[in-house]
């Protein structure tokens, strides 16, 4: 009998040799997927804000109100540190609407508690991972 590569099934399932059905083989894949992850980056729940955290987070005045989110989708990812007399250019600044607008919905739910901007980097880590996943197999 002569190998045909177009006749193999792989499947990229971790759980392929069991008898799963699709679905619980979906939700184990996850499960294992998400314990990775916690494995990963469950260590950083437990310390407060670090390196640039302090300046992005904890003293930029643009992230304590939910009305200065379009502001941030025009302004530098340094913009909360700069003096308000500069004028504004984005020629070689860092450009991060969306990172510094979910600080700013985390500060609006939990103010400057670092558990809570670390839970949302894990559960971004983790959709991150299942959506590469789903990519890999399809």
């Amino acid at each position: 009998m002569d190998y045909n590569p177009a006749r193999v099934k792989f499947s990229w399932s971790i759980f392929n040799s069991t008898k799963l059905t699709p679905r619980r083989q979906t939700l184990a894949t996850f499960a294992v997927l998400g314990l990775l992850t916690i494995f990963a980056y469950g260590n950083s729940l437990q310390v407060g804000f670090v390196f640039d955290d302090s300046f992005i987070i904890a003293n930029n005045p643009l992230i304590t109100h939910l009305a200065n989110i379009p502001t941030l989708f025009t302004a530098d990812y340094w913009e909360g540190h700069r003096d308000p007399r500069e004028v504004f250019t984005f020629r070689g600044r860092l450009y991060r609407p969306l990172v510094v607008s979910t600080y700013a919905v985390n500060y609006a739910l939990g103010g400057l508690n670092p558990f809570g901007y670390h839970l949302v980097n894990v559960i971004l880590h983790l959709a991150v991972t299942w959506v590469l996943y789903v990519v890999a197999i399809e």
